[in-house]
């Protein structure tokens, strides 16, 4: 029976760790960095409004109260990143952190060439959890070309309405 029992937490270990890699692999989901965003769309033509927020609860301690620029540059470009004021970075909208540590954010795809981007956040708070890095990939991103149909969930649909309405109005 001894040499059971620890076979039995052996599979237990092995088989979600398995999973989990199987799971990466058929997504084709990268870890890059404990630091990411769950956006509303994975896809979007420039003008579109993406919203996300960070998983979990206090993902951005080290920013708390902080309203962080978000831009977009390149995903084949990304890692080559180094500094905000990087000209290949294009303005993207905001990541603010609550007091809890909870980020959410706002993006404006700005007019870019169709292809696969990196959403990059810049934190300098976060620098001394991210190996003295800054500027942190959090999301990647397909751009349409403008007018093309994007397919996002309804409150996605409903938010972006309320943005564009209050932008309308001047708030």
């Amino acid at each position: 029976m001894s040499r059971r029992v620890p076979a039995l937490l052996g599979a237990r270990l092995v088989l979600p760790a398995f999973m989990a890699l199987a799971l990466l692999t058929l997504t084709g989901v990268g870890v890059r960095a404990s630091l990411y965003l769950v956006l509303s769309a994975s896809t979007a033509s420039p003008g579109d409004v993406v919203f996300g927020y960070t998983p979990g609860r206090g993902a951005m301690a080290a920013a708390k109260g902080e309203m962080l620029p978000l831009f977009l540059v390149p995903t084949s470009q990304a890692e080559e990143i180094g500094s905000m004021e990087d000209p290949r970075l294009a303005t993207a909208g905001w990541l603010s952190v609550d007091q809890s540590g909870d980020g959410h954010a706002s993006i404006i795809v700005p007019p870019l060439t169709p292809g696969s981007y990196t959403l990059m956040v810049v934190c300098e708070p976060c620098a001394s959890t991210s190996s003295g890095r800054s500027v942190l990939p959090v999301a990647e991103i397909a751009v349409l070309p403008f007018g093309d149909q994007v397919q996002t969930s309804p409150l996605a649909e409903l938010l972006g309405a309320l943005v564009r309405a209050l932008c309308r109005v001047g708030v």
